[in-house]
Formats: C-alpha cells, sequence, structure tokens
C-alpha cells in the first residue's frame, strides 16, 4: 500500500510538474529563455491556477517526504 501511495504521488507531482513548466510559467511571462509578454494579469492568472505552485511545493517537500521516511505516519496522514 505504501509503495502504491508512493508511485500515485510522484506522477501526481509529475503531472503538475508538467502543467506547470508548459503552461502556468510560459502564461505568467517566464520561460527557460528569459521572460516574455505576460499572457494573463497576476488576478486571471490565480483564477485559472489557483494554488497549483503551493500543492506541487507541499507535496514534493513534505508528503512524498513523509511517504519516503516514515511509515508509521502515513496512516494519521490519510485516516486521522
Amino acid at each position: 500500500v505504501i509503495h502504491e501511495l508512493m508511485q500515485t504521488e510522484q506522477d501526481y507531482l509529475r503531472d503538475l510538474e508538467v502543467l506547470l513548466e508548459l503552461y502556468v510559467k510560459p502564461i505568467q511571462g517566464e520561460t527557460a529563455k528569459g521572460t516574455t509578454k505576460k499572457l494573463f494579469n497576476k488576478k486571471q492568472s490565480r483564477v485559472l491556477f489557483s494554488n497549483i505552485e503551493v500543492l506541487f511545493n507541499l507535496n514534493c517537500n513534505k508528503l512524498l517526504f513523509i511517504l519516503k521516511t516514515n511509515h508509521s505516519s502515513v496512516y494519521e496522514l490519510y485516516f486521522l
């Protein structure tokens, strides 16, 4: 079960990263080659993508770490 949770979380993070790199950042005017014209203002971007960067960072830095290192707390994370 733990392995399946870890795999699912890794897949989810990979998908979020693709979304961020291919859509969110270019729309916000950020690219690998520098900055470009923004397609939407900050408020419009927030409406479209809400808290996707927060979710990505939280899951990447916290949840995945917990799943990998502390299996006893996985039950608490999901069931308490």
